[in-house]
């Protein structure tokens, strides 16, 4: 019986409460991939829209050069004023499709507008929004330093120095990697990048780096291997998206490049591009394309037994005068 005040005390079991179900997943079980940041769809579609540009004016500046050894830009003079460094549109459509650039004029002035609405080059005096195929005067803005440095040009100017050393050195970064069952080419982990960059002060801190190379994400420079997040300084693996040693053909600007999508750039038609010789060598072996081999001389005829010289001819020297670099010569009006 119970006193009076007293309260009746719980019943008793055997039973143990269930702890709450929860859908987290343990720490140990979650990827490096899953911890890290992801790129949004807006970041995403920036990176595609700025790696085409920067394709198209990595296009443009091999052309400013080829047209430059050509002696094709040059100082003209107009009535009485001088243009420093300019060409002249019809002259360049003419060089392209004797260049095989372009398979006639209208691709050829194709060519070339994508390359002004890229802000590659523009009229000297601003005065034609359109190429037009005619004695206009046209000027390459890395030759007037009309090239406005935005932040992401200056990016792309950073990413591209680091590229060229990391590919120039003996014992090459660039790696097969493997990632579960896949293997990845020319590859390096973020933390080993980052270890890179501070040894060869590129950046003062790691802190820094990590900024870098976030931008070089956001800008389509390099990427992941798999997925879409950002860099991260981990055992990630990431690549170049862009090859900046790879020689580009004129029309590669009117196609449509699929960014973020790994492209075929081991043409060995390309004096400037690595490559990978076979499976047999070492993961860190690339080199540049082979040269053709010379053809064997002609086999020079023999002197008749009979001691005459009848059956013998000698081998004609061909002149050894260099081919022109000029292929029409180039006149303006005044």
């Amino acid at each position: 019986m119970l006193n009076q005040g007293e309260s009746p005390e719980p019943a008793k079991t055997d039973e143990t409460p269930e702890p709450a179900k929860t859908d987290e997943t343990p720490a140990d079980d979650v990827g490096e991939e899953d911890r890290v940041e992801l790129l949004s769809s807006s970041l995403q579609e920036s990176a595609e829209d700025f790696q085409r540009l920067t394709e198209i004016r990595l296009t443009g500046e091999q052309l400013r050069l080829r047209l430059h050894n050509s002696k094709l830009i040059r100082d003209r003079c107009q009535q009485t004023l001088t243009y420093p460094n300019c060409f002249v549109a019809k002259d360049v459509v003419d060089w392209l499709i004797e260049h095989k650039e372009a398979t006639d004029r209208e691709n050829a002035i194709k060519i070339m507008q994508k390359l002004l609405e890229s802000k590659v080059f523009h009229h000297v005096c601003d005065e034609h929004p359109d190429f037009k195929d005619e004695k206009l005067f046209y000027r390459f803005r890395n030759d007037d330093g009309t090239l406005s440095p935005s932040k992401q040009m200056r990016v792309v100017v950073r990413s591209q120095r680091i590229y060229e050393k990391i590919v120039a050195e003996e014992d090459c970064i660039l790696k097969v990697w493997e990632q579960g069952t896949e293997r990845y080419r020319r590859t390096i982990q973020g933390s080993q990048l980052l270890d890179w960059m501070l040894k060869n002060h590129e950046i003062p801190t790691r802190k820094d780096g990590e900024l870098l190379c976030r931008s070089m994400v956001e800008c389509g420079i390099i990427q992941p291997v798999r997925g879409c997040h950002h860099f991260a300084d981990s055992d990630l693996l990431y690549r170049f998206a862009i090859n900046f040693r790879r020689k580009r053909k004129l029309v590669e600007v009117l196609g449509d490049i699929s960014p973020y999508k790994e492209r075929q750039q081991d043409s060995p038609d390309s004096p400037f591009c690595l490559r990978k010789l076979s499976a047999e060598l070492p993961n860190n072996s690339f080199a540049c394309a082979d040269e053709p081999s010379p053809s064997p001389p002609s086999p020079v005829p023999k002197r008749s037994s009979q001691g005459g010289t009848g059956s013998y001819q000698p081998l004609k020297k061909e002149p050894m005068s260099p081919p022109s670099v000029l292929k029409k010569t180039v006149t303006v009006e005044n």
